[in-house]
């Protein structure tokens, strides 16, 4: 059964709408993207700290987590005499708490654009989650259908390739 052009403009007019606990970095990188609308919670070292597995893989994982308790105790310290301070203490593998709304023509392009294999693993993830919650929680699956370049594969050292290329650019100049 076919989907009429009435039927597919009030589907794809409203709004979708979600939230999100990820790393600050994640955030940061989907914060940049302008047609939607982001609002989040101040940073607070509560809601934990995303350590890549390969912090682990490298030996490294019991030095960072004393950058990420210093970082954490500068955050307390801040809290009581400069309260306004404080944010700037975390680390971008803390996480945050932020909503998002945006319109259909967004989201296409936010979850296309960021589940690209160049893209770091943890907005794609995001992504790939809302790819799969427009589908099953919305019930939009004409919607999530329709978005033909989203990414679902893994990919290791996912960025190597796009690094890669910036340091043959520099290379030549």
């Amino acid at each position: 059964e076919g989907i009429s052009v009435l039927e597919f403009t009030e589907v794809i007019s409203g709004p979708l709408a979600g939230m999100i606990l990820s790393d600050y970095g994640a955030f940061r990188d989907l914060q940049r993207h302008r047609l939607m609308t982001i609002e989040w919670q101040k940073m607070s070292p509560g809601l934990g700290f995303d350590m890549p597995e390969e912090v682990s893989e490298v030996g490294m994982k019991e030095d960072c987590e004393k950058l990420v308790k210093t970082s954490e105790d500068l955050h307390d310290l801040l809290s009581r005499d400069m309260p306004d301070l404080r944010e700037y203490a975390l680390l971008l593998g803390h996480k945050v708490r932020y909503s998002i709304t945006m319109n259909v023509r967004q989201a296409f392009h936010l979850i296309e654009l960021r589940t690209s294999k160049q893209g770091h693993v943890s907005y794609r993830n995001i992504c790939r989650k809302m790819h799969e919650l427009i589908s099953e929680e919305a019930d939009h699956k004409v919607i999530s259908e329709l978005m033909s370049f989203v990414d679902h594969d893994d990919y290791e050292l996912q960025r190597l390739e796009a690094e890669k290329k910036q340091d043959k650019k520099r290379i030549k100049k």
